[in-house]
């Protein structure tokens, strides 16, 4: 019997970066569809400026660079997809334009590409945007320009947002993050590409599991907040 020694990984599931990828973007959808029906088209015209600067800069960065392109595996997209999720809608595009090139170039291919990166390329740009444009990256406002605060701001006045309105996204905030009931639906369809990527289908009963005590808890958390503010009052 023939002995094969080799470095990990040993089980090849058929998964490319690629896939993974879209697989992620997959995921994202449902926050997107929730943001332009909150927010209007110009949060679609945040997150597809976004995605094309991140795929231009890591595009343009690995041509100087005499390096093979990877922009087909669609990690720059999600990068910048991500990056819109954490802006607010009212941004300049250049603002965005230059998060995007802090991300793409100063975190993720200075530091080797994929993988290699030391931190979240998508984050450190938001970061960075919130340090060098304070203004305009704490201006929540809804598509008509009426200025709305998020819940933490509602709470700190003392007043008690609405547990609907928490769920269903009506309400100042980031682009990708005020609608929980997208966000959910999105972690249900990420782990149920995830499985099947990575060939553990029996596991998606457990991941269903899983989704549900996470909606419970989403759901219920906010009411017991809400009651305790209530009580906290009388």
């Amino acid at each position: 019997m023939k002995l094969v020694i080799s470095a990990s990984p040993h089980i090849d599931s058929g998964a490319t970066t690629r896939k993974i990828m879209g697989d992620v973007l997959i995921a994202l959808l449902p926050a997107l569809i929730a943001a332009v029906i909150i927010f209007g088209w110009r949060a679609l015209l945040v997150t597809a400026v976004c995605a094309a600067a991140c795929v231009f800069f890591e595009w343009g960065f690995e041509k100087l660079c005499h390096k093979p392109s990877t922009i087909d595996d669609l990690s720059a997209v999600v990068t910048g997809v991500i990056l819109a999720y954490n802006l607010p809608v009212s941004i300049p595009l250049w603002q965005a334009v230059f998060g995007c090139l802090v991300a793409i170039v100063a975190v993720k291919q200075l530091f080797g590409g994929i993988g290699k990166n030391f931190a979240n390329p998508a984050l450190v740009g938001r970061i960075v945007l919130f340090l060098s444009f304070s203004k305009t990256m704490t201006a929540w406002v809804f598509p008509d320009a009426v200025s709305s605060a998020t819940p933490l701001a509602q709470l700190a006045a003392g007043q008690k947002p609405e547990l609907w309105t928490l769920l269903l996204g009506n309400h100042g905030g980031c682009i990708g993050e005020t609608c929980a009931l997208a966000l959910l639906l999105g972690i249900r369809a990420g782990l149920k590409a995830l499985f099947a990527a990575v060939g553990f289908t029996a596991l998606w009963s457990n991941a269903v599991r899983y989704f549900v005590i996470i909606v419970f808890a989403g759901l219920l958390w906010p009411m017991c907040f809400t009651r305790f503010l209530s009580k906290k009052e009388a």
